[in-house]
């Protein structure tokens, strides 16, 4: 009679058992499918940074022959951006008086690039 009782408790265990891991396993392979049906209709997307007008401006005054750089200097041109966010090359004297009513900000300094002439060979 005790024999009887523990092969019912083991059979009970054992049945228990696999339940558990019936379940276990029925339950993963749902979040699995779950989870990729999910990952399914992620799409990633790279974001392109906005090109910066400044460095446009910049770009076609130095294709005109000027030099610009960041330093505040004595200059033909100056890249100008105004409060609206445009950007554009205009007079120093311009620039200066923009400035001063607070219509924007300079930006870059562009002047003449100076070429050097040569190597001096003397006697000529």
């Amino acid at each position: 009679m005790v024999g009887n009782t523990v092969q019912r408790g083991a059979r009970l265990v054992r049945i228990a058992t696999w339940w558990a891991v019936g379940g276990y396993l029925c339950g993963l392979l749902a979040l699995t499918l779950f989870h990729t049906s999910l990952r399914a209709d992620v799409e990633t997307v790279t974001a392109m940074p906005a090109p910066d007008p400044v460095a446009a401006v910049v770009q076609e005054v130095e294709s005109r022959g000027y030099q610009c750089g960041a330093e505040p200097q004595l200059v033909d041109q100056v890249i100008f951006e105004w409060l609206d966010g445009t950007v554009s090359a205009i007079g120093f004297d311009d620039a200066l008086r923009s400035a001063g009513d607070g219509a924007g900000w300079v930006r870059e300094y562009c002047a003449t690039a100076i070429t050097p002439a040569g190597p001096v060979v003397p006697g000529s």
